[in-house]
């Protein structure tokens, strides 16, 4: 398992898309700094957002209901969102949580920004 990594969130504009990589461990400390990160997103209108997973290495329920609440202010805005990177362990509480079934997820970010919109 990797050395636990202070949780930041990364954002990457590439042409008319956002990359929004989360690292490390987010707990329930870190609801606050995540939402404040993730809502201007939406207010930028990109063409498609992509949440990069694979170096986030823990995620609670608040920051599963984070995620789900930015999806859904991207949705009302006609924002495409997707997943990429999800490690094994991640991409099981997706499963268990059937968020699944709520975002299309990919193997990586380049997989992501590759299928049509």
């Amino acid at each position: 398992m990797d050395p636990v990594e202070e949780f930041s969130v990364q954002i990457e504009p590439r042409e008319d898309d956002i990359i929004v990589r989360l690292i490390g461990d987010a707990t329930l400390t870190k609801g606050d700094y995540l939402q404040d990160t993730l809502w201007p997103i939406i207010e930028q209108k990109p063409k498609r957002v992509v949440i990069d997973l694979s170096r986030l290495i823990f995620v609670n329920s608040l920051g599963l209901g984070i995620l789900l609440g930015f999806r859904k202010g991207l949705t009302r805005n006609s924002i495409p969102v997707a997943v990429a990177g999800t490690r094994d362990h991640i991409l099981d509480v997706f499963q268990e949580t059937r968020l699944i079934e709520l975002f299309k997820i990919y193997d990586d970010v380049e997989s992501a920004l590759a299928a049509s919109v």
